[in-house]
C-alpha cells in the first residue's frame, strides 16, 4: 500500500494546497491514493441520493476504487467532516484504509482535533466503527453519529 505525505516536505506543493481547501475529495485505487482535489462547494446529501448510490452505483461498477469527500464547516474551523464515501463493488480493504489514512494526514495538517461523520449504512457497525478509531457521539439523537478524535495525536 503506497500513499504520499502530506505532512512531510511536498515538492509540488499540495500539502499546502490541501490545507486552503475547505471542501475536498480523496480518491483511492488498488491501495493508493491515486488524487486529491479540492471543491468549490461542499457535497450535498439527500436520502434518495444515498439510496441511489447504495443500490445502483455500487452494484454497477466494478474496480478496486473508493472515493471519501470530506468538509471543513465554516462555522467549525478545527473540526472536519466525512461526509459521504462512494466504494465500488470491489473495494478492497486496503483501498478504503489508504483514503482514511489520507484522511488522518489532512487533519494534521489543518491541525483538526475531530473528524465527525453521521453513519447511514446499517453494515457499518458500532464494532467496525471502533476497529477504526471512531466513537458514539450525540448518543441523544436517533441517527448514528460518530468522532475520531485527535487532539494533537494524530494516525491510524
Amino acid at each position: 500500500m503506497q500513499t504520499h505525505d502530506l505532512t512531510q516536505d511536498d515538492s509540488r506543493g499540495i500539502g499546502e494546497r490541501v490545507e486552503q481547501w475547505r471542501y475536498g475529495v480523496i480518491e483511492s485505487r488498488n491501495g493508493e491514493v491515486v488524487r486529491i482535489y479540492g471543491r468549490w462547494l461542499p457535497k450535498w446529501i439527500s436520502y434518495y441520493g444515498v439510496w441511489w448510490g447504495n443500490q445502483v452505483v455500487h452494484r454497477c461498477r466494478d474496480g478496486d476504487r473508493f472515493r471519501l469527500y470530506y468538509d471543513q464547516p465554516l462555522f467549525h474551523s478545527k473540526y472536519l467532516a466525512l461526509k459521504y464515501i462512494e466504494s465500488y463493488s470491489q473495494t478492497s480493504l486496503a483501498t478504503i484504509f489508504s483514503a482514511l489514512k489520507m484522511l488522518d494526514q489532512i487533519a494534521e495538517l489543518k491541525r483538526a482535533d475531530a473528524i465527525l461523520a453521521e453513519v447511514k449504512n446499517p453494515r457499518l457497525t458500532a464494532r467496525v466503527m471502533e476497529r477504526f478509531g471512531w466513537v458514539k457521539h450525540l448518543e441523544h439523537v436517533s441517527d448514528r453519529h460518530y468522532i475520531r478524535r485527535f487532539y494533537g495525536q494524530y494516525g491510524m
